[in-house]
């Protein structure tokens, strides 16, 4: 009888390991959120007159 030997499970993607770990800084970057805000709405507003102008040329 034959005994059937479970293989070991192997990774499909590359495992790659560092002898030293990376250090890093995590910046962050406080802002009001009305700020934000209106410059998205100002952005809006600039890419849809944009689009609008692109959209009469086409027509």
């Amino acid at each position: 009888m034959n005994e059937f030997k479970p293989r070991k499970p192997k990774s499909a993607q590359l495992e790659v390991q560092w002898s030293e770990t990376e250090t890093f800084t995590l910046i962050t970057q406080q802002a009001v959120d009305g700020d934000r805000i209106a410059r998205e709405i100002g952005q809006r507003d600039a890419d849809q007159l944009a689009s609008a102008e692109l959209q009469s040329q086409l027509l």
